[in-house]
């Protein structure tokens, strides 16, 4: 009996262990209804006017600050009919960082919207892009996920994680024909909370120890 007992300790522990990690990794949204329904964020400010802006130099939205690594030059105005207000664009591949002012509440969400318009040539809308997002927390730890742009309409981009975020990389994988515009930057202060649940195999498995354990103390009874 005692072993038994024992045994139900050693398998409980073993489940917390498993359910409950210490870093589950971002969450991704591809919908800018449900990325607000989750994390409560809020626009984190307005693009302002601008054209022919170095790409070192960063544009302030809020507690964002947005640039890219290298001179090329990007932009902040209204070019897209569809949506109201500025958006940024980038001139040759799109490449850029959101970057988080380090004065305030740590940030564990951001999110931006997109669009895909054709410079030239409305065919070039079946052309299909996939951009790779960096995620570099307050710690120097880092995540990458890669995610495709919609040909037409506008498309949305979330993440949400359970470490304070420092800065987001967007890097387009190729260059394309298409122009992608960028808007509704987004930053939420909540964290994001994963529930502690065994993935399913290791419930089977803990089961089945059980039952096994089970058995064997009822035949030497």
């Amino acid at each position: 009996m005692k072993k038994f007992i024992l045994f139900l300790i050693i398998i409980t522990a073993g489940t917390a262990a498993v359910s409950s990690p210490l870093f589950a990794g971002p969450q991704f949204f591809e919908e800018r209804e449900d990325f607000i329904a989750a994390t409560g964020a809020e626009p984190a400010g307005e693009i302002p006017s601008f054209t022919n802006r170095s790409g070192t130099t960063p544009t302030r939205l809020g507690t964002l600050m947005v640039f890219r690594d290298t001179p090329e030059l990007y932009h902040g105005g209204d070019r897209v009919e569809a949506h109201p207000g500025n958006e940024i664009s980038f001139e040759g591949r799109e490449h850029f960082r959101i970057a988080i002012d380090s004065v305030g509440s740590p940030v564990y969400s951001v999110g931006f919207s997109v669009v895909p318009i054709a410079s030239r040539d409305p065919k070039e809308h079946s052309f299909k892009t996939s951009f790779d997002l960096t995620v570099i927390y307050t710690d120097g730890t880092h995540d990458s996920l890669r995610y495709a742009v919609r040909s037409t309409g506008t498309g949305f981009v979330g993440i949400w994680t359970d470490m304070p975020i420092k800065s987001v990389t967007v890097s387009e994988e190729m260059d394309n024909p298409v122009n992608e515009y960028f808007f509704d930057f987004m930053t939420g202060n909540a964290s994001a909370s994963f529930s502690a649940v065994p993935e399913p195999m290791s419930i089977i498995l803990i089961g089945i120890g059980i039952l096994g354990v089970l058995h064997k103390f009822v035949l030497e009874q």
